[in-house]
């Protein structure tokens, strides 16, 4: 056994924390194993898998033996890819595990296992028992049986888990593991550093910051994930998109709905605590109707945010990726042909600073060159926004929408439909003809909000002065500009020249 090269596979399924109590624990049992054998353990060929399970299942797009290319659902474990492929390739021809079932709770890795070692002459041992013999078809047989029970145990635990998961979100309560950011380890109470940096990033983005400028920020801050990770643009996305910062408590992704299909909101654990005759700790019966959070942001802050995080009609204004943020880059076009144009840098003066220029090439069909002065145009439209807001009376939009009670209206009515129609106060040929025409009236009433909220959604331009657009981002600039213009037609120059010729121009202001 000496002349064995000697790989360690360690696993645990969930540690949301990150601890690593587990798997520290697995690998000194390992290196032991090992050690017994006359094997030489290596800290660079132990193979640790941490926080993965090896039952879950996701869906993945594979080629098959057949050449078929099709979605399946399997268990992505990379690490344990990973060993079998250094057993395979012979970087390894001997593999200690914990145990069978850190091995293997899917028959497919069980098998890909047993190819290893009847096909490439590989040893897989365990530490912890010596009932893994894979090397003959008795020893095959019997960790296919364990495997398969173990699989089952597995399924027997996500069922009961989901129906529990499922029982608290109805309930509203939250559950256990990692705190979200910008709340107290309760989950529920406001984080007293963390919550009002989420509440400056959301004004800062209704204002036109970007989810770039958030995270930079935040990293120069020292600001860092829960899980101790720096910000990008993808997490803080996903932090603002979640409906929990307006109250809601989310189940697989979405908001939590009751028996009566209504949304579910947060509550404090507090709130379900109750004592039975004996004085001890139980659980109420209607947990719904206990106290509500307090939300990190109220319904309306956090609907015009979603507006903000997706604003379809302001994607194709997006600067391609690696232009430079140029001001107006996305909001200038060609005259000739509709073209989005981009700043393009061109260099820098003889002092430095640098120069760019708004250009486009044209099409394919269609070759010709539009191009105008960078800081030129800049300095032009910022005076004329600034005129613009100096001379146009702005009214304070309108904060809420007028169908927000009518709303909760038939809300209200279809529960009490449904309520009546299971406790067989009413039939269903009456309930679900009033059910179905309150949930049409619900969806046109519902879209008509969605527009409502994309077209009142943006940064406001009431109180902005001179001396407040020179301490503003260029994120937030630009943000201005796109609610107040529709676009910058720029023509062909007629003439050469330095100079800028504002004749060229042409603004289109939005309505």
């Amino acid at each position: 056994m000496n002349t064995l090269v000697w790989g360690g596979y360690s696993r645990i399924s969930d540690d949301s924390e990150d601890e690593r109590l587990g798997v520290k624990r697995q690998r000194e049992d390992i290196e032991e194993g090992i050690t017994k054998l006359g094997g030489v353990f290596s800290e660079e060929l132990l193979f640790e898998e941490n926080d993965t399970s090896a039952f879950k299942k996701r869906k993945v797009k594979i080629r098959d033996e057949y050449g078929e290319e099709r979605y399946v659902w399997r268990v992505i474990r990379p690490v344990w890819a990973e060993a079998m492929r250094a057993l395979r390739s012979g970087k390894i021809n001997a593999l200690m595990v914990y145990d069978l079932d850190r091995l293997a709770r899917d028959p497919r890795d069980l098998e890909d296992a047993i190819d290893a070692v009847v096909y490439h002459g590989a040893k897989i041992v365990s530490a912890a028992s010596s009932g893994i013999n894979l090397e003959t078809s008795d020893g095959q047989a019997w960790a296919r049986v364990m495997v398969a029970m173990a699989n089952k145990s597995s399924a027997d635990t996500a069922r009961r888990v989901k129906r529990s998961h499922l029982s608290r979100a109805r309930e509203g309560t939250p559950l256990g593991g990692s705190r979200p950011f910008g709340y107290l380890p309760d989950k529920v109470t406001h984080d007293p550093v963390e919550a009002p940096l989420i509440r400056q990033a959301v004004e800062d983005l209704l204002n036109g910051a970007s989810m770039r400028s958030i995270a930079e920020r935040w990293e120069a801050m020292g600001v860092k994930t829960v899980r101790g990770k720096p910000w990008d643009r993808s997490v803080i996305r996903s932090l603002l998109s979640n409906p929990r910062l307006a109250g809601w408590r989310v189940h697989q992704g979405k908001i939590a709905v009751d028996k009566n299909g209504n949304p579910v909101r947060l509550v404090h654990p507090a709130a379900l605590a109750a004592l039975d005759e004996c004085g001890k700790p139980t659980r109420v019966k209607n947990p719904i109707g206990g106290e509500p959070i307090e939300p990190l942001l109220d319904q309306d802050t956090f609907d015009r945010l979603q507006a903000v995080l997706v604003r379809p009609d302001n994607r194709k204004r997006k600067p391609r990726r690696g232009a430079h943020q140029y001001l107006l880059s996305g909001i200038m076009r060609c005259a000739t042909c509709q073209a989005v144009m981009y700043g393009n840098y061109t260099g820098k003066t003889k002092s430095g600073a640098e120069r760019y220029v708004y250009g486009c090439q044209g099409t394919s069909a269609d070759k010709h060159t539009v191009a105008i002065s960078g800081h030129g145009v800049d300095a032009f439209m910022t005076e004329a926004i600034l005129k613009h807001l100096a001379e146009t009376s702005f009214e304070k939009p309108e904060v809420s929408f007028s169908g927000d009670e009518r709303l909760g209206q038939i809300r209200e009515a279809i529960t009490e439909l449904m309520a009546a129609h299971r406790e067989g106060q009413l039939s269903g040929a009456i309930v679900f003809p009033q059910v179905q025409q309150l949930e049409e009236e619900q969806h046109k009433l519902e879209a008509a909000r969605s527009e409502f909220i994309r077209e009142t959604s943006g940064p406001s331009t009431i109180e902005i002065t001179p001396e407040g657009w020179e301490g503003m981002s260029t994120d937030k600039r630009r943000a201005v500009f796109g609610t107040l213009i529709e676009a910058i037609l720029v023509k062909p120059a007629t003439v050469r020249g330095t100079t800028l010729d504002t004749s060229r121009l042409e603004v289109i202001w939005r309505r």
